[in-house]
């Protein structure tokens, strides 16, 4: 089939192309190239810099691209020097961000991982999985250490049935808890107390599914402040005498 014409006005000149076809100066080697109609579409009137529907994506002066939509990557997503802003960035593979995320509209990170245990599990938490939520849906024992420290990194754990077997959260050699919980006395709808971590020497949080807490409706969230604290905050349900979620083993 035939590439559909199309009329330019170049300067008050206007031309009907269907194609245009590109070669080497005579005399040298290489071969012929073909733009259809189709292709000069794309082309034309391109703002570096701004995208456009059905037209080329051109980075302007400074290597920047504004883009105004939806970007969706098949593969793995790597941004190394870029801040993202505006617009919404879909990946179906890994997103490897060594960048900013500047919510521009008040929007959010959506697509972090939630990973729901039905049974009892042993986890060396990566790095990569920042911004994940484990739900301890089993009642089974679960053994989490997170990584190293690294400013940012934060992980959040939920509770949905009981701790029957005593669950932790260790941090790595060197890293300490800081930050308090609210433990919420289900036997006394009035009792409520913010326990502490001291930020020197509490490097678990133990989760028994009575004392502790561990029961449903428990959470709470790790941050990473600085290269060795991790700021904890939550909401720990617990049952009978109260007892410090917080330890140095």
């Amino acid at each position: 089939m035939a590439a559909k014409s199309k009329t330019y006005d170049w300067g008050g000149i206007s031309l009907i192309v269907e194609e245009i076809r590109l070669a080497t100066k005579a005399g040298m080697p290489g071969s012929t190239t073909t733009l259809s109609s189709t292709e000069l579409e794309w082309l034309d009137a391109v703002v570096a810099g701004t995208s456009a529907a059905s037209k080329a994506m051109v980075t302007d002066s400074s290597n920047n691209f504004d883009l105004g939509g939806t970007l969706d990557v098949a593969g793995a997503c790597t941004f190394d020097t870029t801040t993202l802003q505006t617009g919404v960035l879909t990946c179906t593979a890994d997103l490897d961000l060594n960048a900013d995320i500047v919510g521009d509209g008040g929007g959010a990170v959506k697509g972090m991982n939630i990973d729901v245990l039905a049974d009892g599990s042993t986890i060396a938490i990566p790095a990569a999985s920042s911004g994940g939520v484990y739900v301890l849906d089993s009642g089974a024992q679960a053994v989490f250490t997170l990584p190293t420290a690294v400013v940012g990194l934060t992980y959040k754990f939920v509770v949905t049935v009981t701790t029957n077997v005593v669950t932790t959260v260790s941090t790595n050699t060197g890293d300490f808890f800081i930050g308090s919980v609210f433990q919420h006395d289900v036997d006394t709808t009035a009792s409520e107390v913010a326990t502490l971590a001291d930020g020197s020497a509490d490097d678990l949080i133990t989760l028994n599914g009575t004392t502790t807490g561990g029961l449903p409706g428990s959470w709470f969230e790790v941050t990473a402040i600085t290269d060795t604290l991790w700021m904890v905050q939550g909401h720990l349900m617990h049952s009978g005498s109260i007892a410090d979620p917080f330890t140095a083993p």
